[in-house]
């Protein structure tokens, strides 16, 4: 499915967005010209597209019918570029889209629930489907993209494997050669070690110190509230006896609520009278 243009062969299903229909035309009468195997496949793939387009597919298709005939013989190649532009709706917001997705590439190594693997694939994907639009990133972008995917890994070994084993090594021009792909089935090859020894994600021995640190805090601060709560009870009933006991003195005054004063006579030589917030008792 490649053609040439300006001597660069391009694939046009996976690059349909960095050729025109004039280019790929073009290619498409050299093809028909001649009387060969080429010839027959671009014809057989002209048969196989329109037999399998619904009638609203041919409908929107027949205003490009120039893009894809000349002199009523259909090319091959030209009528898939046509299908793929009718199929999709490409502008330049399509191409930010991918780009935005695949600078927030640690999102999905947690939309991936961190299995490397169908990282990778997510990241291959955006990938294609950017140049297949036309859209360009460099690799090294790329590659500090997967930096930032993989360091949001929840495997701190893994983790660490990636910013000391070969991100520092590649800074320190140690691996001169690595690349975006080199980069990714390094990740994996990782990944699917330590998913084999069984340690994919469990805790280092750092972490398994903090928890039980954390535990023993946690134990400490119980162990300390109970102390309160029981303290605080005793003062409670403390004084909880301290009243009864002054209400068992007088039970009148408990049962009638009346002040102990009240319901006791003056003491010999005492006045009979007693006055409480501006009001005289006898």
């Amino acid at each position: 499915m490649a053609i040439d243009v300006n001597g660069t062969k391009i694939d046009v299903l996976t690059h349909y967005g960095t050729v025109t229909p004039e280019q790929v035309k073009q290619a498409g009468l050299l093809v028909t010209a001649g009387q060969d195997r080429a010839a027959q496949n671009s014809y057989q793939l002209a048969h196989f597209l329109r037999e399998s387009l619904t009638e609203p597919a041919k409908m929107k298709l027949a205003v490009k019918e120039t893009d894809y005939t000349t002199n009523g013989v259909t090319h091959g190649l030209s009528l898939l570029k046509a299908v793929i532009g009718a199929a999709s709706v490409d502008t330049r917001y399509t191409i930010v889209h991918i780009k935005k997705q695949i600078s927030s590439l640690s999102q999905e190594m947690l939309a991936n629930d961190n299995n490397i693997v169908n990282f990778n694939a997510k990241a291959n994907m955006l990938e294609q489907e950017l140049l297949a639009r036309g859209g360009t990133i460099s690799d090294e972008d790329l590659m500090l993209h997967l930096l930032e995917g993989y360091t949001s890994c929840s495997d701190e070994q893994f983790v660490r494997y990636i910013e000391k084993n070969i991100w520092q090594r590649y800074l320190d021009n140690d691996l001169p050669d690595l690349d975006s792909k080199a980069f990714m089935t390094r990740a994996a090859d990782k990944y699917k070690q330590r998913l084999e020894a069984g340690v994919w994600l469990q805790p280092t021995p750092e972490q398994k110190q903090i928890v039980a640190l954390s535990a023993e805090l946690d134990k400490m601060k119980k162990k300390r509230n109970d102390k309160q709560r029981g303290s605080k009870t005793k003062e409670d009933e403390s004084g909880a006896n301290e009243r009864k006991k002054r209400n068992s003195k007088n039970p009148k005054a408990s049962k009638k609520g009346y002040p102990e004063w009240k319901l006791q006579p003056p003491n010999p030589g005492n006045p009979k009278t007693k006055t409480v917030k501006d009001k005289k008792f006898h």
